[in-house]
Order: C-alpha cells, then sequence, then structure tokens
C-alpha cells in the first residue's frame, strides 16, 4: 500500500471518528467522558472588574471608601485626579461625575448624594485628606439651628450639630456610617466673632456647609452696609474655601446660575441652613443669625436661629 493512500486511509477514520462523537453528545446530552467541560468550571479564572466597567452612582460605599483612600494616598493632586478619572469620578473634561449615589435611611426616607470635592477636606486625625467630600441633594428635616434662638457658641454648641451626630447619623445605613470619615470644619464657633482670630475647627462626621464652601469669597456685609463692615465678612471667609463643584457652576455669593442649590424637603422647596452664624449691632439693636440658602436657591439670606429651615449635610469618606 502506497503511502498516500495510508494518508488518506487514516483521514477517513479521523472523520468517522469525530462523526460518531458528535452523535453520542447529540443523543446522549452527555459530554465525552474524557473530554473535560469547561463551560462551568472553577479554574476558568474571572475577569476582574476592572474600574472602567462602573461609574459613581453603581459603586457601593465599600468601594468608594476603598477609592478614597487610593486618591488620598496619590502622592500629587494631578495623580489622586488620575485615580478619580480612572473609576469615573471626574469625566474626560476633568469635571466631577453628576452621578448621585442613593441611600435608605432607617426611617424609609431615601437620600441621594453628590460629589462636590476631592483631596478638599482634611481628616480628623491629621493623616492627611479625605479622598472624597459627598453633600445630600434633598434636605434630610427641617429643624431650628438652636431653639432658644441664639447663637452663642455657633456651629461647635449648636442644638444642630448635636442632634445631627446623636439621631440623625444612627439613621445611616451600617456601610455607609463605617465608610464616613470624620474631618474638621473651621467655624465661626463664638458666633458673636468679630476677627477671623475667633474661627476655631470642630471633629465631625455630619455638618451644614459654611457661606464661604458654597460661594466662594463672601462680601455680604460689605455690600450691604459699606467697608466699615468687612471685617464681619472676613470671619465667615475664614470657615473654608469653596468646594470644587460650586466652583464649576459658576456659584457666588450672589448668583446660582445653575440652580444647584435648589433644595427640596417631601418635594417641598427649602431654604437651607448654612453653619454659618454672625452677629451685628445695627441702629443699638443687637443681631444673631445663621446665614442660609433660600427656597430658590439664592445663596444669601439670613434667619433666627429658631426658625426651621432645611437640614443639608456634607460627610467625607
Amino acid at each position: 500500500m502506497s503511502f498516500g493512500k495510508i494518508i488518506r486511509v487514516f483521514a477517513s477514520l479521523v472523520i468517522l471518528v469525530a462523526g460518531a462523537f458528535a452523535l453520542y453528545v447529540v443523543y446522549t446530552g452527555v459530554p465525552i467522558p474524557f473530554i473535560p467541560d469547561l463551560s462551568n468550571s472553577t479554574n476558568v479564572p474571572k475577569q476582574p472588574e476592572g474600574p472602567q466597567e462602573k461609574s459613581l452612582a453603581n459603586y457601593s460605599w465599600t468601594e468608594l471608601s476603598q477609592i478614597s483612600k487610593e486618591i488620598a494616598a496619590a502622592p500629587t493632586n494631578d495623580e489622586a485626579r488620575s485615580v478619580a478619572q480612572a473609576y469615573k469620578l471626574i469625566d474626560e473634561n476633568n469635571v466631577l461625575s453628576d452621578e448621585e449615589v442613593q441611600f435608605e435611611l432607617s426611617d424609609g426616607s431615601v437620600v441621594s448624594a453628590q460629589l462636590v470635592g476631592i483631596c478638599h477636606d482634611d481628616k480628623a486625625d491629621g493623616s492627611g485628606k479625605a479622598g472624597l467630600t459627598f453633600v445630600t441633594k434633598q434636605a434630610l428635616d427641617q429643624r431650628a439651628m438652636n431653639v432658644g434662638g441664639d447663637n452663642a457658641g455657633g456651629w461647635e454648641a449648636s442644638e444642630m450639630r448635636s442632634w445631627l451626630a446623636s439621631t440623625e447619623l444612627p439613621k445611616f445605613p451600617a456601610e455607609l456610617r463605617s465608610a464616613i470619615v470624620p474631618v474638621k470644619k473651621a467655624t465661626n464657633n463664638a458666633g458673636g466673632a468679630r476677627d477671623a482670630s475667633a474661627v476655631s475647627t470642630t471633629d465631625d462626621e455630619l455638618w451644614l456647609l459654611s457661606a464661604s464652601e458654597v460661594c466662594g469669597k463672601i462680601d455680604w456685609f460689605t455690600h450691604e452696609y459699606g467697608n466699615q463692615y468687612a471685617y464681619l465678612d472676613d470671619v465667615v471667609n475664614a470657615e473654608g474655601t469653596q468646594y470644587e463643584r460650586y466652583v464649576h457652576e459658576g456659584i457666588t455669593p450672589h448668583l446660582d446660575p445653575s440652580g444647584t442649590l435648589a433644595k427640596s424637603f417631601q418635594e417641598q422647596k427649602s431654604a437651607w441652613w448654612y453653619r454659618s452664624a454672625f452677629f451685628f449691632v445695627y441702629e443699638g439693636l443687637e443681631h444673631r443669625y445663621f446665614y442660609n440658602v433660600l427656597p430658590t436657591g439664592y445663596p444669601y439670606g439670613y434667619s433666627a436661629p429658631n426658625e426651621s429651615l432645611g437640614v443639608v449635610v456634607g460627610f467625607c469618606i
């Protein structure tokens, strides 16, 4: 028998055997015993879910906590932002994501939070910056800063601060509570401060925004009463720097062009508190107030501490 004929016979046998195996599988539904079925094998490696496969609204708080630590550990601000961009917290134009992260409080109310800053706030333990800062899109409640109507002791001594720590924070989901990082917040904690040197810090897990954190450089007293009252603006301007989101949205002490500051409580528009207190004497009368945002979102208003306004909070992870 010639070599060519041997090859043709061998090829025919291979085809015959392959056909028989195919018929076996078709009629029995059982894989060939000596050929492993890899379709459900635990030995097949799964591809890791990379950061590019999710966006802000899809991460768990545990995942965001890990991302925040990675961002905070970056040696430079540019590298921190590159990390944030890899996880789609910043878009290709270097702008913060507009997506919201929803969570449910223990009372059944659903809240959403939006990213407002990256590496903005100082951790309370002195270990550096908190990677991510969020602010709620809605008011959690409507309450007075102080039922008694005074602003002595400012934010630090306020009934609002105590209520947030003792009553509202425990309503947050356990996963989120474990991710929240206490940070230092600078505030006029005298209430009647006349000089920026009186501003001090508190360590907070939940906090109200200051006027300068939202609006940038404040000029409200100067604008209304003249330069002789500029020192009162200086006190508020020592309460922190404007968050990135509000810079991007073009918010100023007199303007909210995109309606970013318009908030609601139970689907009704609501004015909401800043933590910034002020005290002044005009025509012999003493005035003690906290600043607030108006229901329309206009950045400037002020109310007596015993009025009930919206409670919009910030937190870091």
